[in-house]
Order: structure tokens, then sequence, then C-alpha cells
């Protein structure tokens, strides 16, 4: 079976969950009796990020919250930014060096590498040493935001801890909640997540701040300090590689776009955000939340606008909101990932070179070329590389999914829903397909607490594959090695390449004919983003 990247990082995220949720068996076993099932439920909703409670955390031992909190920080878009930039550098020693390499020495990052030739591979040296700047850059935007995030909600919190006490120690409510928060995750170590501080501006303020710096907004912070290190940068090498950075973005890291797509990225989370708090003040007339003043219904507004699209934190009862937010907050979670997975798509690199022969476009061993998408398209069919093909082939691949879902859960359950919960169990199934959070429950738990043993399995797999959209193909340059060539049976015919298709590694790339059908077309869309 070819190993894709996809594959490997489901794979991870499954064993992970899997040796996780024995682990947390064992340490509740005598304490909550815990059930495997809900173990491996919270486990999968941590480590994708999702947020979806069946058991309460707050009655967990210390033990069981820090093994949360573990989940929650190895599965984030930000700790998971960096295993494929170790990897490359670490296959590119091995290939190259004179040294004997192993992955923990490959994280000294500060060691250089003796080349054997080093001359024949100048360019793939520079991308090495780029590739080792940006790891850093992460590693460190990744600690301190997480430093900063939990002194600031420690120092924030204590007036609103002070007045309401309870049975959760600061510190640890600052960290577990900065991680989560940081990672996208609603989870949190109080019984009603967030509603004790709707009204505390600051921890509110925080915490969007983490959620938007913890995903959305990793490409633009990882552009503004590459722009900054620019400007201060004096030593040459030092300033080579971050050039290289700048102008080859998506060669080194999924999380690194272009000017112009960071531009239009956070463009669309500006009018995301704004249309979602703009029909939020609509929606919900002032006076809907008793206690609260117009400021103070504001603030929730846009902390709910926020947060709803990919955290899944509640600072006030969802339940009490309009129904036609909680549809707009449905659509909201639905089309969250497409702004990043299309940009992703359309920006990606991939490792070519011309064929003086048959004078077409062929996957390298030592690429010579690396271009884009955008650029591939001369050699295809520009119509497959339109973005609303894309965005068609997305949406009916989600939809199908979660069609499925609930169809396979109110079967499941038949007999302990109700006709009127059936928007509940749709919400729900977004909500984890999202990776949101977000749940319709008459309980301080997600719905998911009163569905079957087999429902809630479900759940978790759809929580996984939510986890996993976005990711980037296995032919994309920044999962790749630097030097080496695609697996062998990388590419199939009929497999969807930026509108081209190709045969095995040493066929040339030939182009799609006009007279494809729209069906056809899309089913080789829809079969390419699951490889």
């Amino acid at each position: 079976m070819l190993v894709t990247y996809y594959r490997c990082h489901f794979l991870y995220f499954l064993l992970a969950c899997a040796g996780a949720s024995l682990l947390l068996l064992h340490i509740e076993a005598k304490h909550s009796g815990l059930t495997w099932v809900d173990s491996f439920f919270m486990c999968v909703s941590a480590m994708s990020g999702t947020g979806l409670a069946v058991v309460s955390l707050y009655r967990f031992t210390l033990a069981s919250q820090l093994c949360i909190m573990l989940l929650l920080f190895t599965g984030g878009q930000t700790f998971m930014a960096l295993p494929p930039l170790l990897l490359r550098r670490l296959w590119f020693r091995q290939a190259h060096s004179v040294e004997k390499v192993t992955f923990l020495s490959e994280l000294c990052l500060w060691r250089p590498v003796r080349m054997k030739a080093q001359e024949q591979a100048a360019e793939q040296l520079r991308e090495y040493r780029a590739l080792g700047r940006l790891t850093v850059i992460i590693f460190c935007y990744l600690i301190c935001s997480l430093v900063i995030g939990a002194t600031l909600l420690y120092f924030l919190s204590q007036p609103t801890l002070r007045r309401n006490p309870l049975p959760v120690d600061p510190l640890l409510f600052a960290c577990f909640t900065t991680v989560a928060a940081f990672n996208n995750a609603g989870l949190t170590l109080l019984s009603n997540n967030l509603v004790l501080f709707a009204k505390d501006r600051g921890v509110l303020l925080v915490i969007c701040w983490l959620i938007v710096g913890g995903q959305t907004g990793i490409p633009f912070a990882l552009r503004f300090i590459l722009w900054a290190l620019r400007g201060v940068t004096r030593n040459k090498q030092a300033r080579e590689d971050l050039d290289f950075l700048w102008h080859h973005p998506r060669q080194c890291s999924t999380h690194l776009f272009p000017s112009y797509e960071t531009a239009l990225l956070l463009a669309t989370w500006v009018t995301f955000t704004s249309g979602e708090f703009a029909l939020f003040v609509l929606t919900n007339a002032v006076g809907k939340f008793p206690g609260f003043s117009k400021s103070d219904e504001w603030l929730v507004g846009f902390f709910q606008s926020v947060s709803t699209r990919t955290a899944g934190f509640n600072a006030v009862d969802i339940g009490q909101t309009s129904t036609g937010m909680l549809v707009v907050w449905v659509f909201m979670m639905f089309v969250a990932v497409y702004p990043f997975e299309l940009t992703l798509r359309t920006s990606a690199s991939i490792k070519l070179r011309q064929d003086a022969q048959r004078r077409s476009l062929v996957l390298e061993y030592a690429p010579v070329q690396v271009v884009s998408v955008a650029e591939l398209a001369a050699a295809g069919d520009h119509q497959m590389l339109t973005p609303a093909r894309r965005l068609m082939a997305l949406c009916l691949k989600d939809t199908s999914i979660i069609y499925m879902c609930v169809l396979v859960i109110t079967l499941a359950d038949n007999q302990m829903l109700h006709h009127n919960q059936l928007f509940a169990v749709l919400f729900e199934v977004i909500s984890a397909y999202g990776t949101v959070g977000l749940s319709i429950s008459d309980t301080n738990l997600a719905l998911s607490a009163s569905l079957s043993t087999f429902s809630k399995l479900v759940l978790c797999f759809v929580m996984l594959l939510g986890r996993h959209r976005g990711l980037p193909s296995h032919f994309d340059s920044s999962v790749t090695r630097i030097d080496a060539p695609p697996p062998v049976g990388a590419l199939k015919p009929g497999v969807f390449l930026g509108g081209v298709t190709g045969a095995d590694e040493g066929t040339p790339l030939l182009r799609r004919r006009h007279t494809d059908t729209l069906t056809d077309r899309m089913r080789r869309d829809i079969g390419g983003f699951f490889q």
C-alpha cells in the first residue's frame, strides 16, 4: 500500500488516541468508572481539536487532565507543522551527509551538515537551512504564544475566580484553557464552559487571540515574523535563508503562503467574522441575555463569532440564541476550513523538470524546477484549476459524509431520538466534522453523551475525518523529500494533479482531454483528496 502523508497523519492520530484512551481508562477506573468508549471519545475529541465532551473534565483526576492537555498540544495545527520540517531535514542529511544521522541528532538544528558533494546540491542545501530556520521560528512562536497566553489568563481570571470559588487550581485552569484555546478545542475544566467569564472582557479577548493565533492566524503570524526578521537580520547566510522562505513559502511549509494568498486569507477571515458578528447583533436584540449590558452582548457576539467556526467555546448558553443564528453557525462550521484548504491546494508547489525529448512535465528525482499549481495550468486544462470546481468537489464530498453519518446515527438511535432532535443531531455531526465542539443539549455535556456506543464511535470517526480536512496532497513539495522522488506509484492514471494526469514515476504527465464528462472530473477530484 502506498505510504502517503495523509495516511501517516491519520495513523498517528488513531494510535495516539487509542493508547491515550487506555491510559485514561486505567487512571479513572477507580475514580469515576469511565468506560472505554467515553475515554476514547474524549481522547479523539481533544487530539482532533473538537472539544465535544461526554464526561465532565472537572471531575477527572489531575493526571487525567494533564493527559487530555497533552493530547490537545500534540494534535494542534502548530505542533503538527513541525514533524514534516524535521523529517525532510533528516532525509536530506541521510542522503548527503558523511556522518551518521538519527532523528534525535537532527533536533540539533544548529549543527552544520558536512556534504559529500555540496556543489551538486547547493539549492537543496539552501532549502535545508531554510527549513531549519523555519522550524525554530514555528517552535518559538508556539512556546511564546502558550507562555504569554497562560500568564495573561492567570492574572486576568483572578478577580472572577475569587468572586466564584471553584474546585479548580487557577494556574491549572489558565494553562489548560490556554492550550485548549490555542489548539482550537472548546474544552475547559469548568462545568459550564466559559459562561462564568461572559462579562470578563480581558479573558475573552485573550482567548480570542489564542484561537486565531493557533489556527486561522498561523499564516499571518509566520508571514509577519519573516518580514520582521528580514528587516533586522544582518547575517548574509541567515538573510539568504529567510529570503528563500519569503519567496518559496509553499515549497517549505503547509502553513506559509505567498503575500497575495496570505492577504486573501486575512480578508476572508475578517469578512466571515464581521458578517457573523453583524448577524449575531441583528438576530439577538438587546435584552436577549438577562443581566447583560449592550456592550457585554456585543463582546459576547464578537467572542462567539471568533470561536464558533473552529474552537467551540461558548460564553453564553447557545440555547438562548435565536434559531436563525444557530443556522448561521451550522453554515460557518461547515465552510470554516474551505478558505485554508482551497488556498493550500491552489498554491501547492510540485517539483518538476522539463523533458526535452517528450516536451512534457515529468516528476523528477533531483528536481531543477519548482512550480505552483497555477503555473502548472499551462500544461493542462485550465478549467480543472478553477476554485469554483474545487469548492464544488469539496462540498459534494463533505455533504455526502455528513448525510451518511446523520443517517447512521438516527437509525442506530431510533428509539432514543425524537423528531424534534433531528436538527440537534445535524448540528452535532457538523460540529464534529468541523472540529468545532458546539452542541445543542439540555445538559452541560454534549448531545453525544446521550447517544449509544455505536453512535459515539461513528462521531469519533467523523472527528478524525474532520481533523484531516485540509491536509496537503502527498506530492506536495512541503511534505516530500528535498531531493528525492515521490513514492513509486504516487501518481496513477486518472488521479487529479492540477489539471494534468500522470502514471507511475518516470511517465510523462499528459494533458487532460476536454471530452471528460463533469461526473468523471468530479470523481477524480474527490478521489484525489483522500490520497
